[in-house]
């Protein structure tokens, strides 16, 4: 036996026992979904860059009930530039004449008088003019009203055989009018949280009780730390804070009513610690926090430490405090980590605020739980041309659809999905039905893709292409829907990928001369082009890193390229590094893309834990001696048949404009119209300070009293025809 093959088996029963020395998994430093450059901060827990402050947002209050599993996105979006459509100007005056913004008046103090001429006597009848009643108000950020006063104008009417002259005088003084604009952004009528900490997403759990999950760590809402000035800096991290909810009273009918003890307010929610994140220690914990609306002070109710990995666990809390049963009660969860990265991690899911509700009561819910990651049988991605010489061939035999019934009743369970080309808003095929009976707790149903319904994704001419696959579930019981239905985006790009695009870890190779290859397979004799790899930044921020871009027709020989040593760039954990290649690499069948590790320091690349690749992953620390990945995951390393300039396949949604609507008469003393606006939403009235100081049912020829509330500027947001919405100030002048 030779020295190779007898150092190759002490290597392989190592690697049984303690796993693969040259290969690690490890912590994730920064978040994929908002990861910028990190820079250097120091104990700032409001590093949140969400807000501006030239901006004032407006903050709806929120009804029971208020259910959220995080399954669609409810976190508000803070617009943070003012040409943003949902930001709009109101522009204040420093005084109005006759209720009119003037840009300058001149006046007279002492009264003025129209004269008529009698066509038949000569004599003369003289009139006071119409005065001018100018109002001022405070030039501050809030503009009240201070002073006003009567004067006249300069200038008087000679009116004889009808014919009319102007009498000019001069003016005893003149005003010249100021102006401020003070920016407000709309309040949407979907978002519950304000959330710039944690992160939504479908991976970091484990077993979450439905899709997706709110992750708190100890990142900022940019994706960077909260105070890395060291590794073991501590302290409090995320916040999910709802918006102001009315816990006083609600509608009954026609009338209101007000909450009483007895109406059994509960609060109840999931959470778990770690999931494929990082473990808590036990000084780190996830608190809720209830607002006092009477103090103006947070309040600890609940709280949980780590040193734990724990499934998922429900709570329920009673709100029957009357200081919480107000008008504005809000509620929050923070998290205390280690603030130098994306450690300790706290998962939340299911938040319910209900009346009637119990320390148990029934959820009747079914959920799906988990994204479907495919409907290739092999890849996540791969090149629409490529994908065309067979279709069949590629297509996934089965796709599963995993639920959870949260109910504590058997129920029956009905599925398809429909698939949909790009944005059509015709459908391309919809499935026969899955039926599931007498569902308990979870199950999983199939739907048989190739071998009974025989699906392909159509062929057209086009270079990429991409599809909405739309899997819904039925059941009678349910009584939450957004989590009934999925929405996959299937892409045929010019790429090969087997990740979903999210990191949960690292992967790094730490040994120099460590090989690593990921195997792919084209149909057809092709140009590969480009190499993408997810090299993603860590703590040690080590510069000018490189590594040798190796690519093999088969690993029993010797490579086909060879890119010597290239530097790494360090994305974010979502995005690639793409290596150009600089010469026709052509490969038809069975191909091998990967890197040599060329420094001591670590490479770490971005690790998709939710996929097992690891019978196509593949590494070498000895020339010609290859085995697979001792890690059950998917390196984040893709093979590129286009040139890189592609641009993504789904484009952004333009959003609507403003349309104004008109209020009737501005200034008011507090009663006015509206016209434009649609009779089937509410309308609002708010602060300047982004306070809702009015909500009405909107009626159309209705006059909408507000007179007691103080003189000042108030937003009134409301909604046209089409549903879109929109603003206008009121001045309340009384």
């Amino acid at each position: 036996m030779n020295f190779k093959i007898t150092l190759f088996l002490s290597l392989l029963i190592s690697q049984i026992f303690c796993a693969r020395a040259q290969e690690e998994l490890g912590v994730l430093p920064y978040r994929a979904e908002q990861y910028s450059e990190p820079t250097f901060v120091t104990n700032n827990f409001g590093s949140r860059a969400d807000q501006d402050s030239s901006i004032t947002y407006l903050l709806n209050t929120l009804d029971l009930p208020i259910i959220d599993d995080f399954s669609k996105n409810r976190i508000k979006y803070f617009p943070t530039t003012v040409d943003n459509p949902a930001v709009f100007d109101s522009l204040s005056f420093r005084f109005v004449v006759n209720n009119q913004p003037l840009d300058s008046v001149e006046f007279m103090i002492d009264s003025v008088f129209n004269v008529i001429v009698d066509p038949v006597t000569g004599d003369l009848d003289s009139t006071l003019a119409e005065p001018y009643n100018i109002v001022f108000f405070d030039t501050g950020f809030v503009f009240f009203r201070i002073d006003s006063f009567l004067a006249y104008p300069n200038f008087s009417y000679y009116i004889q055989n009808g014919v009319t002259r102007i009498i000019n005088y001069q003016r005893d003084s003149v005003l010249v009018n100021k102006q401020q604009s003070h920016f407000f952004a709309r309040d949407d009528h979907y978002s519950y949280w304000i959330a710039p900490g944690p992160f939504l997403n479908y991976t970091m759990a484990i077993d979450q009780p439905t899709l997706g999950v709110l992750t708190f760590d100890g990142l900022d809402s940019l994706g960077n730390p909260y105070d890395n000035s060291s590794k073991l800096t501590y302290g409090i991290s995320d916040f999910m804070t709802s918006k102001p909810i009315n816990l006083y009273d609600y509608k009954d009918g026609n009338n209101r009513k007000n909450y009483v003890v007895n109406d059994s307010i509960y609060l109840s929610f999931f959470y778990q610690a770690e999931g494929n994140g990082d473990r808590p220690e036990e000084e780190d914990s996830l608190i809720l926090e209830f607002y006092n609306v009477r103090t103006t002070q947070w309040n600890r109710v609940w709280g949980a430490s780590g040193d734990t990995s724990k499934e998922f666990e429900r709570v329920s809390v009673l709100i029957n405090d009357t200081n919480y049963m107000q008008n504005g009660f809000r509620f929050r969860f923070k998290n205390y980590a280690t603030q130098s990265g994306n450690f300790d991690h706290w998962h939340l899911d299911y938040v319910r605020l209900i009346a009637n509700g119990g320390k148990a009561d029934e959820i009747k819910d079914f959920a799906i739980v988990n994204p479907v990651r495919s409907f290739l049988r092999d890849y996540t991605a791969m090149p629409w041309e490529h994908y065309k010489t067979d279709p069949n061939k590629f297509m996934v035999d089965t796709i599963f659809l995993d639920h959870i019934n949260l109910s504590n009743k058997s129920d029956i369970l009905k599925a398809r999905y429909t698939i949909y080309k790009s944005n059509s808003v015709n459908y391309l095929y919809t499935s026969p039905e899955e039926l599931r009976t007498s569902v308990i707790d979870k199950t999983r149903l199939s739907f048989e893709v190739k071998s009974s319904n025989r699906f392909q994704f159509p062929s057209d001419n086009e270079e990429r292409q991409w599809f909405r696959c739309e899997l819904e579930t039925f059941s009678s019981d349910d009584r939450y829907s957004p989590n009934d239905t999925l929405i996959h985006n299937q892409f045929f790009d010019r790429f090969y990928s087997y990740d979903d695009q999210s990191a949960e870890k690292t992967y790094q190779l730490n040994l120099i001369g460590t090989h690593i290859a990921v195997k792919f397979n084209t149909p057809v004799l092709d140009t590969l082009k480009g190499v993408l790899i997810n090299f993603v930044q860590t703590f040690e921020r080590v510069k000018n890193q490189k590594v040798n871009i190796v690519i093999y027709n088969s690993l029993d020989t010797d490579p086909i390229f060879e890119s010597g040593p290239v530097e790494i760039q360090k994305m974010p954990p979502g995005n690639f590094q793409r290596f150009n290649l600089p010469e026709n690499v052509i490969v038809e069948g069975d191909f091998h893309v990967g890197y040599e590790q060329l420094s001591q320091e670590k490479t770490f690349v971005g690790y998709d834990v939710n996929y097992n690749n690891q019978k196509n992953t593949y590494i070498s620390e000895i020339e010609g001696i290859w085995y697979n990945s001792g890690f059950t995951g998917t390196v984040m390393l893709r093979a590129d048949f286009g040139d890189g300039t592609e641009k993504p396949l789904i484009k952004p949604e333009v959003e609507l404009d403003n349309i104004p609507i008109t209020i009737f008469p501005n200034p008011t003393n507090g009663l006015f119209s509206i016209k434009g606006a649609s009779e089937l939403n509410p309308v609002y009235l708010y602060s300047l300070q982004g306070r809702l100081v009015k909500k009405w049912v909107h009626n159309g020829g209705k006059t909408y009293d507000a007179s007691e509330l103080q003189n000042g500027i108030y937003i009134l947001i409301a909604n046209d025809n089409s549903g879109n919405p929109i603003s206008s100030k009121v001045i309340i002048a009384k």
